[in-house]
């Protein structure tokens, strides 16, 4: 099946897959065509973060659905959760600052 991956710079690859392939293998795949690593990569589909051992089937992608890909500094994938860089900031850094001309 054909899915897009579009990175956070909005360049989009499409890559030909099968749905009982993982989505590390997805990773690899989108890598292979940018000749790149796949470390450090996450990708989302419908709201949701995607984990590496997981089965494309899993997540009821369909033919021409498109994967968001997000970068991390976090090199622990094992047991993905979800990405640091996107956890919710805590109460003390919601402060308001207000700015005048």
């Amino acid at each position: 099946m054909e899915v897009f991956v579009t990175n956070v710079f909005g360049r989009s690859v499409t890559c030909l897959i099968e749905e009982t392939w993982t989505v590390q293998q997805l990773k690899d795949t989108y890598a292979q065509e940018l000749e790149t690593s796949s470390t450090n990569w996450y990708l989302m589909f419908n709201g949701k973060f995607l984990q590496n051992q997981k089965r494309i089937l899993d997540y009821d992608v369909m033919q021409g659905k498109s994967f968001s890909l997000y970068f991390t500094s976090d090199s622990t994938q094992s047991q993905m959760q979800t990405p640091k860089f996107y956890q919710k900031p805590n109460e003390t850094s919601r402060k308001r600052t207000n700015y005048s001309c």
